[in-house]
């Protein structure tokens, strides 16, 4: 089966001479309806190498080598706009910091307008129309009152939510989320994941999954890339990484998910 999306020998560094490296030939794939995790510290090049992908690196970090190919064709070479028709249709994303994500004079409605105003031509009921069924998708039985609040009016974890529906309202075959359920609780944690999980196989996408929790990629991962110093240093299918990792930084992570897990293990909890 031909990947959906391919990053080869990716390389960046720092814009500042002298420069800093801070990915080394990083490779890794998704496939179509399945979930790559990729996992390691803080700093481990993670969050840096997907957002490569969709060409959002920060200012003052650029790639500097390698190459990014989605559905055989490569992408990290195409001109500004052609890449920005390419995210949130073909490729959406979610962030780690839903409030960080809005503004919070706009409505609700609004922010999903312009989402859907960028890549798609629509009239107000047929905008209104998808809306709603993206609202409905994450879980929301009365998605007017959501398209009326302000973000401050809404949880953390319902900002994830809607984050994910207006990722996934313009129907994209690649789902990139960075580290999007690191600054919630424990249960609006566990409803994202598994509205995530949901859309990814009701729409048989792919999903590129940044995160730091070697318990998130328990539950999510086909295919697992371990990441350390820049560098992809173990990648396999997430059963074998689990049951004999090879690298380390891949042993330590296994270890203290293990750790983590065994006292509710002990207690009868399905972890």
């Amino acid at each position: 089966m031909k990947a959906l999306l391919e990053v080869r020998g990716l390389e960046i560094e720092t814009a500042a001479r002298p420069a800093r490296e801070l990915v080394r030939g990083a490779s890794f794939s998704v496939f179509a309806g399945e979930t790559t995790c990729v996992v390691g510290a803080s700093g481990s090049g993670k969050s840096l190498s997907c957002l490569s992908v969709p060409g959002l690196l920060p200012p003052g970090v650029r790639k500097t080598g390698g190459e990014v190919r989605f559905r055989g064709e490569r992408i990290d070479n195409l001109p500004k706009e052609a890449l920005r028709r390419l995210r949130g249709t073909a490729i959406s994303m979610v962030m780690q910091n839903p409030m960080s994500c809005f503004d919070p004079v706009f409505t609700i409605k609004s922010h999903f307008l312009e989402t859907i105003a960028a890549h798609e031509r629509l009239s107000r009921r047929e905008a209104d129309e998808k809306m709603m069924s993206a609202l409905a998708e994450v879980g929301f039985d009365d998605g007017a009152k959501i398209l009326a609040a302000y973000p401050f009016q809404l949880s953390g974890g319902m900002l994830q939510r809607v984050m994910l529906a207006m990722a996934l309202s313009l129907d994209p075959a690649l789902l990139i989320a960075d580290e999007p359920t690191s600054d919630l609780d424990t249960v609006a944690q566990a409803r994202v994941l598994d509205l995530m999980d949901a859309a990814r196989r009701g729409r048989n996408m792919g999903v590129l999954l940044v995160t730091h929790d070697f318990g998130v990629a328990a539950k999510m991962a086909s295919s697992i890339v371990v990441m350390d110093g820049g560098q992809v240093v173990e990648t396999g299918e997430a059963g074998a990484i689990f049951a004999a990792p090879v690298h380390e930084s891949a042993k330590a992570l296994v270890a203290a998910h293990e750790k983590l897990c065994a006292p509710l293990a002990a207690e009868g909890v399905e972890v």
